[in-house]
């Protein structure tokens, strides 16, 4: 008896030695007791990241989104699509991770790699961008696990999202392009996606060049797709930016103006400076130049002309007309030297109405005495005085071997009259025509410069309107934005 007690009080020793030696050893080695991985192989021993994460299966998952606008990478107008990077906020409830933290020394919260956990499938449906696949658009970040199973999962995009670009109002445009979250197979039975904030955050924003942002709106709403019979949850976030107009206004604008200016001074310039038409077709050159320059970076569309290019439009087809009446008012101005006569629909309208009212009168005529026509001694009449040519011989030096007889010296003198008064009659049509010839080129001068002056008055009404009714819808673009 005493061996077999003395046996029992043995074993007793070394089973307390052993807990003794393990209880040291434990609190020696706290990865053996480390709350955390204890919780870890707690929750994912048997977890499926395929399993949606709610017990009552006939419920849909509570997923809220929230976005987070870091900065604007590109907005296409030609290509149409907004490049950008953005920071997206996620969270759910998983019943499958959950867990009491009194019994893991209070721990509040886990880091878990989010490919080891349920996901929604959520994607941006808009996404242009041919290099990543709808489902790997947000990076693979850690998410935070709360214990009443709250999933919290920050992640980044850096995406691309088609946008309809409204140039009309260009270079004072605003778009709105939407950043649409939904869903890629899972419908309203399965997901239901709220948003959390009223408005998508702006607060990291890195301020571009080009765009101010005005605003995130957001709205929810319930897509029913040809496909389907149940409908799809989408979130709306409209990206609203307006563009900064001080590049094309100070590189655009204001050089065309001083064009459409000077275009106006064409008419001023002398006709016989000959440099008129060389002048328009340069300042036609210079706005087509310009014109060009602005459709390089717009969209090819045929919905909408945009502003600009229309203020470049009207400049251009100003110029044009400009140029042509340009040569078409040299034609008149010198038609005058081909002596056509002037048609009298165009005196009377050109000269006798609208110069009227333009002040352009006909110089007075200066009426040459017809009584003198450079030839002397040749009356009204033609004839001549004998008296002026009768020559009185002086026969102091000699005798005279034969006399002029009265006779003979007046039939001279009939002769000299009548070759006289053909030369009277020949130098008077000269002269008539003559005067009449500068009275046609006179006349084609003013009509000229009627029209001259009557298109520099219309030119001038022309680009007034163009300027105000240009810069009015500016103005009231303002005031809408």
């Amino acid at each position: 008896m005493d061996y077999r007690a003395l046996f029992l009080f043995w074993i007793a020793g070394i089973l307390t030695l052993i807990t003794l030696t393990d209880s040291q050893s434990v609190q020696k080695d706290p990865k053996k007791n480390d709350p955390e991985k204890r919780l870890f192989n707690k929750l994912f021993k048997s977890y499926r990241t395929s399993v949606r994460p709610i017990f009552q299966k006939s419920q849909p998952v509570k997923v809220e989104v929230n976005i987070d606008l870091h900065q604007i990478v590109e907005l296409s107008e030609k290509s149409q699509f907004l490049h950008m990077s953005l920071w997206v906020r996620m969270s759910w409830i998983d019943e499958h991770l959950t867990w009491d933290q009194d019994k893991f020394e209070g721990l509040a919260e886990i880091q878990v790699p989010s490919r080891d956990i349920w996901k929604p499938d959520i994607t941006i449906v808009n996404n242009v961008d041919d290099s990543k696949s709808a489902m790997k658009l947000f990076s693979d970040t850690p998410a935070k696990v709360y214990p009443n199973g709250t999933v919290y999962w920050l992640t980044s995009s850096l995406c691309k999202i088609s946008c309809k670009i409204n140039v009309e109002n260009f270079p004072f445009d605003e778009q709105h392009c939407t950043i649409v979250l939904s869903p890629w197979t899972s419908d309203i039975r399965f997901i239901n996606l709220t948003y959390g904030e009223p408005e998508g955050n702006s607060g990291p924003f890195v301020i571009h060049g080009v765009w101010d942002l005005q605003g995130i709106p957001v709205e929810r709403e319930e897509v029913l797709y040809p496909c389907c019979p149940d409908p799809y949850v989408e979130v709306r976030y409209t990206v609203v930016v307006r563009r900064q107009p001080n590049f094309y206004l100070y590189n655009q604008l204001f050089p065309c103006i001083p064009l459409m200016l000077i275009s106006v001074l064409v008419f001023c310039l002398p006709t016989e400076s000959g440099e008129r038409a060389s002048l328009a077709v340069t300042l036609l050159l210079a706005m087509t130049v310009f014109l060009n320059f602005i459709s390089e970076n717009m969209p090819p569309t045929s919905e909408v002309v945009p502003l600009l290019a229309q203020f470049f439009g009207a400049a251009i087809v100003l110029l044009s007309v400009c140029t042509s009446v340009t040569v078409l008012i040299l034609n008149i101005h010198y038609q005058g030297e081909h002596g056509k006569p002037t048609p009298k629909w165009l005196k009377v309208i050109f000269l006798d109405y609208i110069g009227h009212y333009l002040h352009i009168k006909r110089k007075p005529k200066d009426r040459v005495n017809e009584s003198k026509d450079g030839t002397d001694g040749v009356e009204k009449n033609g004839t001549f005085h004998a008296s002026s040519l009768n020559t009185v011989y002086d026969n102091r030096n000699g005798d005279m071997d034969m006399l002029v007889s009265q006779d003979s010296l007046g039939h001279q003198m009939q002769n000299i009259n009548c070759v006289l008064a053909l030369l009277h009659e020949e130098i008077t049509t000269r002269n008539r025509e003559k005067s009449r010839a500068e009275d046609i080129k006179e006349e084609w001068q003013l009509i000229a410069m009627t029209f001259d002056r009557m298109l520099f008055i219309v030119f001038i009404i022309c680009n007034v309107l163009v300027n105000v009714s240009i810069f009015t819808k500016v103005a009231f673009v303002y005031v809408d934005h």
